[in-house]
């Protein structure tokens, strides 16, 4: 069968309430005496449960002063026969320690409690081993199978939470923190753009949806909001915090600043509502100009052509022989100076040589283009108004370019 819970019972049977006179000052027990409950020790180490020497070497029961919470264990390894944990008939308590009990350690002020995590399928896999007992008043559990010797080995531990690397998971003893959740801690992934927050138990809660990194945040500690902001301008608001804070957030709903101490109002109208609440209603103040834009630049002036090449000479026309004169020469096409035609030759009383044609004139250099004129600055918007509305330190009305210094603001833009 698997497990099953019963109320404990024992088989001395009390026939009435124990009781002391009420002017005594004595009790009736310690509580530190008591099968779980809540208890109250001194050191972290009134938590540990030890083997003595002489019953590691001998075997037999762990009767050990040096316990403050022990359990019920027969320690037979040395004999060569399994080992015995004695349960109470209720199979969640052993000697005085029982699952849930708190304990609160005076050294380290603060409460732990007695956990075996999977207990349930722990007692059922070592019970199906056979290395579970039902005496019908109590239990007694073998390490005699691996099943058996997993659910012995939960028992007899006693690690810490927080004691020499042991985390939460693993520790018998965990910190018991009640209702007074808080965060501890937090860690922003901007490859997956998860914010993660780390609470007092060691949970996890984890902020998804950022759509670019996180450039900052503010706490407002009269909304008990924080606003995380990102580098594309969206936010993200948190609620339910019950401390913190303190920093005077101005903004419009979605974009906000923080760290302002003091504002500088012209032309503010301060009006008394009556119970030390004010509304001040400010008009925006008219933008700056643009500034000029720079002139441009003058194009460079064309280069000159360069100037034509003087034509050859006409060679001399040979002499003619009372021939007719010679042909004048071509005048030369204009050129950049085109060269001088070359001279006809002398004709033996013959026609004279024709003129060599002129080089051709150069031509002119481009001229450059003017230089584009600068972009005139945009005139600057007019400021808008917005209102204020809170707590004063005062009613007395504040005139033009009044310096005001205020703790709690909301600005509507």
């Amino acid at each position: 069968m698997s497990f099953q819970y019963k109320n404990p019972t024992s088989s001395t049977i009390l026939q009435a309430p124990d009781s002391v006179y009420r002017d005594n000052d004595t009790g009736t027990n310690f509580s530190v005496l008591s099968i779980g409950g809540y208890m109250e020790v001194f050191y972290l180490s009134d938590l540990d449960w030890t083997i003595p020497n002489d019953v590691l070497i001998n075997g037999g029961p762990v009767l050990y002063s040096g316990n403050s919470i022990p359990i019920s264990f027969v320690y037979n390894v040395p004999n060569g026969i399994p080992s015995i944990l004695n349960l109470n008939n209720d199979g969640i308590s052993s000697g005085r320690r029982r699952l849930g009990m708190q304990v609160f350690v005076q050294e380290t002020d603060t409460v732990y409690q007695y956990t075996i995590t999977g207990f349930t399928s722990l007692w059922n896999a070592a019970e199906t081993a056979g290395s579970i007992i039902d005496l019908g008043n109590a239990y007694e559990v073998y390490d005699d199978t691996p099943a058996g010797a997993a659910f012995i080995d939960v028992w007899t531990g006693s690690t810490i939470e927080g004691v020499s690397g042991v985390t939460k998971n693993n520790a018998r003893w965990q910190i018991f923190y009640g209702s007074d959740v808080q965060i501890t801690g937090g860690t922003y992934f901007s490859g997956t753009s998860d914010l993660q927050l780390y609470n007092s138990t060691g949970g996890t809660i984890t902020i998804s949806g950022f759509t670019s990194p996180i450039t900052g945040g503010t706490y407002n500690s009269g909304s008990q909001t924080l606003t995380l902001n990102s580098a594309n301008g969206s936010s993200v608001n948190i609620t339910g915090f019950t401390a913190g804070g303190g920093t005077i957030t101005v903004g419009d709903g979605t974009n906000s600043y923080s760290g302002v101490t003091g504002m500088t109002f012209s032309g503010a109208t301060v009006t008394n509502n009556g119970g030390g609440s004010i509304t001040v209603t400010i008009t925006g103040s008219t933008g700056t100009s643009g500034t000029s834009g720079t002139s441009g630049t003058s194009g460079l002036s064309g280069v000159d052509g360069s100037s034509g090449t003087s034509g050859t000479s006409g060679t001399s026309g040979t002499s003619g022989t009372s021939g007719t004169s010679g042909l004048s020469g071509v005048d030369g096409s204009s050129g950049t100076s085109g060269t001088s035609g070359t001279s006809g030759t002398s004709g033996s009383s013959g026609t004279s040589g024709e003129s060599g044609s002129s080089g051709t004139s150069g031509t002119s250099g481009i001229s450059g283009t003017s230089g584009s004129s600068g972009v005139s600055g945009t005139s600057g918007t007019s400021g808008g108004g917005f209102n204020w509305v809170g707590q004063w330190n005062s009613i007395t009305p504040y005139g033009i370019n009044d310096v005001v210094y205020y703790s709690e603001v909301v600005i509507l833009l």
